[in-house]
């Protein structure tokens, strides 16, 4: 941590309540930044951080420039689902002589697979697409591992 930043989180009811104040008493100063730097040390926060809750309340509220937060919450979600299938895509790529046979292939050949993928993949991802038990793979690591 940084020296001089503050550990304190604000729960959202008091971040509410201190962009609304500013919101309010907006009128009785010469400046949004000026409210904002007078009600900040009330609060015990820094007039940078009053004034990002400010900008998010008023997104929120449709009064300010930006997505609300649910929906950019709805956008992210199809391309984080994806970024997931792309990757899904690249493992079964990578596995594709396993698929070839149509049998399951020894567990000698996922494991090989498993350590000439693991770096670019993960074990966890390559695991869930192949469906075979990580455990299986961390026992067989474990034992490959020098004493």
């Amino acid at each position: 941590m940084q020296s001089g930043a503050r550990s304190t989180s604000f729960p959202p009811e008091v971040r509410e309540r201190a962009a609304r104040l500013v919101q309010e008493h907006r009128g009785q100063y010469p400046s949004p930044w000026a409210a904002v730097q007078s009600i900040a040390p009330k609060i015990g926060c820094s007039g940078h951080t009053l004034l990002k809750w400010v900008q998010l309340q008023e997104v929120e509220g449709g009064a300010g420039p930006g997505a609300p937060q649910a929906e950019q919450d709805r956008i992210k979600a199809p391309e984080r689902e994806v970024k997931e299938l792309r990757r899904a895509n690249e493992i079964l790529r990578s596995a594709s002589f396993f698929c070839t046979g149509g049998a399951r292939p020894r567990t000698e050949e996922i494991n090989a697979h498993l350590d000439q993928h693991r770096d670019p993949y993960g074990v966890e991802p390559i695991c869930k697409v192949l469906q075979v038990a990580p455990s299986a793979y961390c026992r067989y690591a474990a034992r490959c591992q020098p004493p």
